[in-house]
């Protein structure tokens, strides 16, 4: 089976879909207070996972940090 480009084109913008949406759900559930232990328990992956997707969204300018 061969992959056309536009389905690789149409993947990657879902991925970065999906990458932004859960930055912004890690910015906003530390502005509500939360730790960066509280908000992996919630993902499922470690709390360092947690910190780089926070710097991520925060120091892309996307969005402003807790």
């Amino acid at each position: 089976m061969k992959v056309t480009e536009a389905q690789v084109a149409k993947a990657r913008d879902h991925y970065n879909g999906l990458v932004q949406r859960r930055g912004k759900q890690v910015v906003a559930m530390r502005q509500a207070g939360l730790t960066f232990a509280e908000i992996a328990g919630h993902f499922g992956v470690t709390r360092a996972r947690i910190h780089q997707i926070y710097r991520q969204a925060t120091l892309s300018g996307r969005l402003e940090p807790a």
